[in-house]
């Protein structure tokens, strides 16, 4: 359900286009005001989609009303309604939707509607798209040394760690194993995403891959691709992980 707000000093007009907005969307919600104060309030109250704004107000002029809005750093949809052309060039600069000449036409009310909904469509892909390419480009990489330099390995490549004095043993999900010099508390210092958990002083394990934990037997499960790992566990990690895991 979308919020319009209307902002006209003539009430017969404002009930003229809260009808033929509702015709085009029975379940929006419409509020409207003669005066830039009120309007400033409504807006701020209910964020409306899109604001229609007569510029001519009594005693006031239309684009006051931007002006504060951008002021407290809000970025107001808005569309000019008015009789006169005069404002056109304005509008265009104010970076407004649409410029509706009264009395507004349905045909062109529609088409107006239409472009604030592709505007706020376009924008969620710009953000989503933006917030992916974040996520990509500040997905942490472990460096791990080996014979000849090092390798780079995406996190939840790694099915689990266990140390071998200053070695570390790193088994990764694909089944294929590296031995480091990189000891287990630097390559524990890389692995900073929640699915890896330190199940003693020997072991850190990926969570995606825990099938069952073993307070008897002091060991933890894990399954990948039809093997079944058997790693010990220390005891006092047992009530950390349940609380992890709830």
């Amino acid at each position: 359900m979308n919020d319009y707000l209307i902002v006209d000093q003539c009430k017969k007009e404002i009930a003229d286009l809260k009808m033929k907005l509702s015709k085009i969307e029975p379940e929006c919600m419409l509020y409207h005001s003669t005066t830039v104060e009120n309007a400033l309030t409504l807006y701020l109250l209910h964020k409306p989609k899109l604001v229609f704004l007569e510029v001519n107000l009594k005693n006031e002029n239309g684009f006051e009303l931007l002006y504060r809005l951008l002021e407290l750093g809000e970025r107001p949809n808005f569309a000019i309604t008015t009789k006169k052309e005069a404002y056109a060039i304005k509008a265009i600069r104010s970076s407004a939707v649409d410029y509706l000449l009264k009395p507004v036409a349905m045909e062109d009310l529609r088409f107006c509607l239409n472009r604030i909904h592709s505007i706020e469509y376009e924008e969620m892909e710009k953000q989503r798209i933006a917030e992916l390419f974040l996520k990509l480009r500040t997905q942490k990489r472990v460096t791990i040394k080996n014979r000849v330099g090092f390798e780079v390995i995406k996190p939840e490549e790694i099915l689990f760690c266990k140390a071998d004095r200053n070695y570390t043993d790193i088994k990764f999900v694909d089944g294929s194993s590296l031995t480091t010099s990189t000891t287990l508390g630097s390559v524990v210092q890389q692995l900073t995403s929640k699915i890896f958990f330190r199940i003693g002083r020997s072991a850190v394990i990926n969570l995606d891959y825990l099938k069952s934990v073993n307070r008897k037997d002091k060991q933890c499960l894990l399954a990948c691709n039809n093997e079944i790992y058997k790693l010990p566990m220390s005891p006092n990690r047992v009530q950390e992980l349940s609380r992890v895991l709830n």
